[in-house]
C-alpha cells in the first residue's frame, strides 16, 4: 500500500466537505475507489461530529 497521507482542517463548516474530498482522492490514489463512497460517508459523519462537539465555541 502506498505511503499514508494526512491532512489537517480548520474548525469551520467548509472543512467537512474538504475532508470528504481528501478521503476520496486519497483512496482513489491508493487504488481503492470501490471503498470511497462508504469511507466518504464515515468521514463526513466524523468530521461533522468533530466540528459540532469538539469546537470551543458554544
Amino acid at each position: 500500500m502506498p505511503d499514508p497521507k494526512q491532512s489537517f482542517f480548520d474548525p469551520q463548516p467548509e472543512s467537512t466537505g474538504l475532508a470528504r474530498a481528501f478521503a476520496v482522492t486519497t483512496l482513489t490514489s491508493w487504488g481503492l475507489p470501490s471503498s470511497a463512497e462508504d469511507i466518504r460517508l464515515c468521514v463526513s459523519e466524523l468530521a461533522a461530529n468533530a466540528l459540532i462537539h469538539g469546537s470551543d465555541t458554544p
